[in-house]
């Protein structure tokens, strides 16, 4: 049966708190009891991506590469289609009218495809909302589980 762990650092729940077990999770916001070692789920918002990516994402890249140095998978699973996120049509039209909001989109964009091309085991993930995050979280989880059982018999 999956159990899955929420790092209790994560305040937006995304499944109820009851059907989760709360603790601090070392890498990524989501895993399960059988995986923890093996595979974590790093959910962001458009606006979380965002502001981690624009402002000097040193203890993001630090996350990634201990995850790298684990050999663990990391998805980053973020609640917005790629297109609508490097069109900025999630932001705040405050944020839009920044001066370099459309610049930092494409240093973001960059970023990303540095990010996956660099580090193994990290993958992006877009969703277009928090139902099918909730789906595609508990999807992983649960084949990558079977997966795990698998071959480790």
């Amino acid at each position: 049966m999956l159990r899955i762990i929420q790092d209790s650092r994560e305040q937006n729940y995304l499944f109820p708190r009851d059907k989760v077990l709360h603790r601090k999770l070392d890498e990524g916001d989501y895993s399960s009891v059988l995986l923890e070692d093996h595979l974590t789920i790093e959910r962001k918002s458009p606006s979380d991506l965002y502001s981690t990516l624009a402002s000097g994402h040193q203890r993001f890249k630090r996350e990634i590469q201990r995850c790298e140095q684990k050999n663990k998978t990391m998805i980053i699973a973020v609640e917005c289609r790629q297109a609508e996120f490097l069109a900025g049509e999630w932001a705040p039209l405050k944020l839009k009218r920044t001066k370099n909001f459309r610049k930092r989109l494409l240093s973001i964009s960059k970023i990303i495809s540095t990010m996956e091309k660099k580090y193994e085991h990290i993958t992006f993930r877009w969703l277009p909302n928090r139902t099918r995050m909730k789906q595609f979280i508990l999807l992983q989880l649960c084949e990558a589980e079977y997966e795990f059982k698998k071959n480790n018999i």
